[in-house]
């Protein structure tokens, strides 16, 4: 079975626009990054399990061992008789039904997972272009330490398994096409059914809003097309934190960035 790997980078990147700089402040300042839920990634697609088919033997004995466990201590005459209907109408409706249901099930149980992804590319001018507005945005850099070391790696791959009920796991998670490979990403998934890690991130109960320690934000990268206005912001910010934050421009080539925007122009 397919498990996703553990990040041996030092760091991980998250790059942004400046078309909402106040978010950062928020980062800053509080020291809390915030998590969309899962119906908020760019792609729609994106952490949805497709489940596999199963002929209907299958498909029942998932359905009826679940239901026995979500009522182990019912009688055993009312479970016998219970088991005996779901066995009937699973036959009766089919496998191909009866999965296609689960799985918009399992969807809206899904959609309240929240994910935050990371990048594990140091000034990526692929990363730089789609996520950090063309240069004009900023990039924040983690150590992987603390609340960062339970991300997990993104496996690229066209050839995405489907989800067999009868062998569960939250894996597919961390799949993806090979359209998206150059964002080598990392994601810290946080699933509200997800056990210790879970209630370790979310000490507050569930919330979109996850501290980390100021420590562990080491430091913001500007992007070379960054106004003035913006840079003088965030420098502003920065130095209200207690805890400081060194503030570095990019090392992408300044003349990649200027031939790059020449070129959209022509």
């Amino acid at each position: 079975m397919f498990e996703p790997r553990v990040p041996t980078c030092s760091h991980f990147y998250k790059y942004s626009t400046a078309d909402h700089l106040e978010r950062l402040r928020h980062v800053l300042l509080k020291h809390e990054i915030y998590f969309p839920s899962h119906p908020q990634l760019n792609d729609p697609r994106d952490g949805w399990a497709a489940l596999k088919q199963l002929p209907v033997e299958d498909v029942t004995r998932f359905v009826v061992n679940d239901f026995i466990r979500r009522h182990a201590a019912a009688d055993l005459a009312w479970l016998a008789h219970e088991v005996a209907v779901i066995t009937y109408n699973t036959r009766r409706f089919g496998a191909a039904t009866i999965l296609q249901k689960m799985e918009i099930l399992l969807r809206q149980e899904s959609e309240r997972n929240r994910i935050y992804s990371l990048s594990m590319a140091r000034e990526s001018a692929y990363m730089w272009k789609e996520y950090g507005g063309n240069h004009t945005g900023y990039c924040l850099e983690f150590a992987n330490e603390g609340l960062f070391r339970h991300a997990l790696e993104v496996h690229y791959d066209d050839d995405v398994a489907a989800l067999d009920v009868n062998n569960p796991h939250n894996f597919f998670m961390y799949r993806k096409t090979t359209r998206w490979q150059d964002e080598q990403e990392a994601r810290l998934v946080m699933f509200p059914r997800g056990g210790p890690v879970f209630f370790e991130m979310f000490k507050n109960g569930e919330h979109p809003f996850v501290s980390f320690a100021p420590t562990l934000l080491r430091r913001v990268i500007l992007g070379k097309r960054m106004t003035m206005s913006n840079r003088d912001q965030i420098r502003g910010w920065a130095a209200e934190r207690d805890c400081p934050v060194l503030i570095a421009e990019s090392e992408v080539d300044r003349q990649a960035v200027v031939s790059e925007s020449s070129a959209a122009a022509t």
